[in-house]
C-alpha cells in the first residue's frame, strides 16, 4: 500500500530517503555514467535525486500504467520518458502531470522470448504466479479450484508459502517455492492458460500471447494493478476478476 507522507511513517519514509542522497551522489560521482535509466520504486528515488543534482540525464520508463510516486517526482526532469501501456498519459493528465511518453513496450528476458516463439500450449494447464513473493490469497485460491480442474496447475506460491501450500496441494498441483527462467519459460511455452496478479508480469503474458485471468491486488498504490488489468481487459488479453468476488 502507499504510504502517505502525512503519517509517521510517512515522514521516517522521507527522511530515510533525503538521508540516502548524499551515499548516492557519491557513488555516481565515482561510475560517472552517461544517463541514470529507472523504473521507479522506493530504492531508486534518492538516485535520482542524486543523478539531477549531478545533471547526469534521466530515462525513466513506466513499469505499470500508473506511474508510481517516486518516477512521478522526476518525470518533468527526463531526458526520456517511455512506458509500456496505452493509458499512461491519461493517468497522468489526471494527476496533473503533463506529459507524453513514449510508447516502447517492456524487455523480455531473451529466454522467455525464444521459448514462446515455438509455443505448444496444454489446455488443461493452468498456471499460477503471484509476483516474486507469490500470493497468499492466489495459493488459496489455487487449492480451492484444484479438484475443479479437469487438468494440471502449475503453481508458483512464493518462498514464504511454499511448505504449508505444498503439503496441501491436491494431485494435480504442481507445486513451486518460484519459478526460475528455465522453468517460466517452459510455462509460458505450455500453459494454456496463466491466473495470477496484474503487475509487470502481464508484459510477458502478453509477449506469450497468454490468456489470463487477472485478480488485481486491492492495495496497489493508485489502483496501479486494476488499471493495468483494465487495459488487457479492453483489448481482449484478459479478464478481470476482483478479489472480493474470488473468494476461496
Amino acid at each position: 500500500p502507499l504510504v502517505s507522507i502525512r503519517t509517521v511513517a510517512g515522514i521516517k519514509a522521507r527522511v530515510s530517503m533525503l538521508r540516502a542522497i548524499a551515499p548516492a551522489r557519491t557513488d555516481l560521482r565515482q561510475l560517472r555514467p552517461d544517463v541514470v535509466f529507472s523504473t521507479g520504486g522506493y530504492s531508486a528515488g534518492p538516485v535520482m535525486a542524486a543523478a539531477r543534482s549531478l545533471k547526469i540525464p534521466l530515462a525513466l520508463h513506466a513499469v505499470d500504467s500508473v506511474p508510481g510516486r517516486a518516477l512521478r517526482m522526476h518525470i518533468h526532469h527526463a531526458a526520456r520518458l517511455t512506458a509500456g501501456f496505452r493509458s499512461t498519459s491519461g493517468h497522468l493528465a489526471r494527476m496533473g502531470i503533463s506529459a507524453n511518453p513514449e510508447r516502447t513496450g517492456h524487455p523480455i528476458r531473451t529466454v522467455l522470448r525464444e521459448a514462446v516463439a515455438e509455443r505448444v500450449p496444454e489446455a488443461d494447464l493452468l498456471l499460477i504466479v503471484g509476483g516474486s513473493q507469490g500470493s497468499a490469497f492466489l495459493n488459496e485460491l489455487a487449492i480451492a479450484v484444484a479438484p475443479m480442474w479437469g487438468g494440471r496447475i502449475r503453481l508458483a506460491t512464493g518462498p514464504t508459502h511454499f511448505n504449508a501450500i505444498a503439503a496441501r496441494a491436491p494431485a494435480n498441483v504442481e507445486v513451486h517455492p518460484f519459478l526460475n527462467p528455465g522453468q517460466m519459460a517452459e510455462a509460458y511455452r505450455t500453459a494454456g492458460v496463466a491466473l495470477a496478479r496484474s503487475g509487470g508480469t502481464v508484459a510477458e503474458f502478453a509477449m506469450a500471447r497468454l490468456p489470463a485471468v487477472l485478480v488485481p491486488l486491492p492495495q496497489s498504490a493508485d489502483q496501479h494493478q486494476a488499471c493495468n488489468a483494465d487495459e488487457f481487459v479492453s483489448i481482449g488479453a484478459a479478464d478481470r476478476l476482483n478479489q472480493t468476488d474470488a473468494t476461496p
